[in-house]
């Protein structure tokens, strides 16, 4: 199965029409993006690329697989977008759903209602740092 990497250097190499300069584009070497493109070769059993003396041209099999690969990107985004729109902020998808528990409300619009918990059970971030415990990462930057 492609890497999201793999499939991210294709297309960026099918909109340049350089490895050179796909590998600027994705901030990366361009052994490195000819490695991912090799990979993508070797496990289609065929050629995505046409070498040329100037740059690179899409055989009628890597214009197949840049569209598919447009799909599974923006697919892939797309779920990384949901996900975060469910679980809040990065790094706060734990006390999200401590908090949401807490106050018996989902933590992602659709899903089905808490049960009540009892005051007291588990652990609420805000009362750890109220307390002076604060959450790990708190205690990470006091050192």
């Amino acid at each position: 199965m492609p890497s999201f990497r793999a499939l991210e250097c294709l297309i960026a190499v099918a909109d340049t029409g350089s490895i050179t300069q796909a590998a600027l584009l994705l901030h990366s070497s361009q052994p490195a993006v000819s490695h991912q493109i090799a990979s993508l070769e070797r496990e289609a059993s065929t050629a995505l690329l046409r070498r040329e003396a100037r740059g690179v041209r899409l055989t009628a099999a890597g214009r197949a697989a840049v569209a598919d690969a447009r799909r599974a990107v923006e697919a892939a985004t797309a779920a990384v977008r949901s996900a975060r729109g469910c679980g809040g902020t990065r790094g706060r998808v734990a006390s999200d759903r401590l908090c949401a528990k807490r106050h018996r409300r989902p933590a992602c619009p659709g899903a089905p209602r808490l049960a009540p918990t009892s005051p007291g059970s588990g652990h609420h971030p805000a009362r750890a740092r109220r307390h002076g415990r604060g959450t790990a990462a708190d205690r990470v930057r006091r050192g």
